[in-house]
């Protein structure tokens, strides 16, 4: 996506391509480790945890986004698996959506391994 300069302010450009290189994740499908994770969520969230701990990633100073990580609890479930705790339970103790929080998780997530076929468009 290109910017612009409007008002002294960068603006990214409304202007649209064909290609991107997005890539759909569903974090309530099933973790690649099922044996020690509920949903991949949980387990993409435990990576996020060990980076945290590990010192290899950097987040900037935003309040929302070290509120939103800082708020969302964890429990094992009767097969010793870690859960996330559901965005709907977090509702329930008032708390808003934790969309920046998600948003980091999908930004170090792991490629899925790509398919042989080219889907047409």
């Amino acid at each position: 996506m290109s910017a612009r300069l409007e008002n002294g302010r960068a603006e990214p450009s409304r202007r649209t391509t064909s290609a991107t290189n997005a890539i759909g994740i569903n974090v309530g499908n099933k973790a690649t480790d099922p044996e020690h994770f509920f949903n991949l969520r949980s387990e993409l969230y435990d990576n996020l945890r060990a980076r945290f701990e590990e010192g290899t990633i950097v987040i900037p100073n935003d309040d929302d986004l070290i509120g939103q990580l800082a708020a969302i609890r964890v429990e094992y479930t009767s097969r010793g698996q870690l859960k996330v705790e559901a965005k709907e339970t977090m509702r329930r103790r008032s708390l808003p959506s934790p969309d920046k929080a998600d948003a980091l998780l999908l930004a170090f997530a792991p490629a899925p391994p790509r398919t042989r076929f080219k889907v047409w468009t």
